[in-house]
């Protein structure tokens, strides 16, 4: 992928890719366990701190620079910020999009959430009926109960036998599956992250950031 800032060190051992993320949990818990599962002397990931739950793009965004302040000189050689389209208005994303492309990150959107990546681990959502492909869009609550799974988590839980976002033993069930992951990612035709704009239908970028994680093109 097209590296758009500029490198502020003469050489480094590893090349670094620095990962901001929406969810508490789910998308920390998947690439750590992706990088382990990927081991390469050349590539390293760190996941930027989170300090509280405020998860819309903009406190990301914000969050991500202060923590940039603590890599001096030396920043990362490719940035990234995965956010989830839900239901966050057009205008927030494009903006906050737009001040990741001044800055020369990379903006990675799952539509309607990151879980969407996971279940391309085992389904090629593609193929789907377009009535199924509605009801992963609005992703709703299966029921009024007060932690009632949505829709995808739901999905999840059903086809692997028991789904928990939080727990790292429900997360390292699709790392194995990575590569169908991508290839079904790519049958949605999403666009790559260089291209501005927010597309409204269902879809993930996230397969651009894992091909450099595990280094599959």
């Amino acid at each position: 992928m097209h590296k758009n800032h500029e490198r502020k060190e003469p050489f480094r051992d590893a090349r670094l890719i620095l990962i901001a993320v929406e969810g508490i949990c789910t998308e920390k818990l998947y690439f750590e366990l992706l990088s382990q599962s990927h081991k390469n002397s050349k590539i390293k990931v760190n996941i930027v701190k989170r300090y509280n739950t405020d998860s819309s793009p903009k406190h990301i965004f914000n969050n991500l620079i202060k923590q940039l302040a603590n890599y001096n000189n030396k920043l990362p050689d490719e940035i990234y910020m995965v956010i989830d389209r839900d239901a966050w208005t057009s205008k927030m994303m494009d903006e906050v999009q737009k001040q990741c492309f001044e800055k020369g990150f990379y903006f990675i959107v799952s539509n309607p959430n990151f879980e969407l990546w996971l279940l391309l681990h085992i389904n090629d959502v593609s193929s789907f009926t377009n009535e199924e492909k509605i009801l992963i869009k609005n992703n709703k609550r299966i029921s009024r109960a007060k932690n009632a799974k949505k829709y995808i988590e739901k999905l999840l839980s059903d086809k692997t036998g028991g789904f928990n976002k939080t727990k790292a033993s429900s997360i390292i069930k699709f790392i194995p599956k990575v590569e169908t992951a991508i290839k079904n990612a790519v049958k949605l035709n999403p666009p790559p992250p260089e291209k501005r704009g927010c597309s409204i239908e269902i879809g993930t970028q996230v397969h651009f950031l894992v091909k450099e994680i595990i280094q599959k093109i």
